[in-house]
């Protein structure tokens, strides 16, 4: 391995070039693959998050519906139902 300035390796030898280019054919595609992996791994996280988030929002709601409901009576301009 020579280094050619500001700390750039590269091989000398015809293996070394060889190997690297190898590597170069195969670890880059891997890498795009993992990094799409991991991408979709997290959009699902992220979707299942907010499905259940509304879900929990859509719970919440009915709840203050009832309690509004059951609390006026139906009446919510009377002052007297409270």
């Amino acid at each position: 391995m020579d280094i050619i300035g500001y700390d750039h390796v590269t091989p000398t030898t015809d293996p070394g070039r060889i190997f690297t280019v190898f590597f170069g054919l195969i670890g880059i595609p891997l890498m795009f693959i993992t990094a799409a992996d991991i991408g979709k791994f997290l959009s699902e996280i992220v979707i299942r998050s907010y499905a259940k988030l509304l879900q929990f929002w859509h719970f919440v709601a009915s709840i203050v519906e009832l309690m509004r409901t059951n609390m006026f009576n139906g009446d919510v301009d009377s002052i007297d139902s409270l």
